[in-house]
């Protein structure tokens, strides 16, 4: 019985570390996709236009999906959902 718990435990222990990895590699891809958008957005108005995207190999294949709201621009959380793919 003791075993049990121990293997219990554990597993517990195991897969709550994984989660929290799973949450800090989640993290690590958000900055990154920040920094590029950041780096992208050359005029730093909050957007990158089709223009710009050009800096940044396939993005302009992918622009037109990407761009959700069809405004002709992409807002962080547009970019970051097509960077995270």
């Amino acid at each position: 019985m003791k075993k049990m718990i121990t293997i219990g435990v554990l597993a517990g222990m195991f897969f709550a570390g994984q989660a929290l990895a799973g949450d800090e590699m989640k993290k690590a891809a958000a900055a990154t996709a920040e920094e590029k958008f950041a780096t992208l957005d050359a005029d730093q108005d909050g957007f990158v236009t089709p223009e710009e995207a050009t800096q940044l190999k396939g993005l302009p294949e992918r622009f037109a999906d990407a761009d959700t709201d069809g405004d002709g621009k992409l807002i962080l959380t547009e970019f970051s959902e097509v960077e995270g793919e």
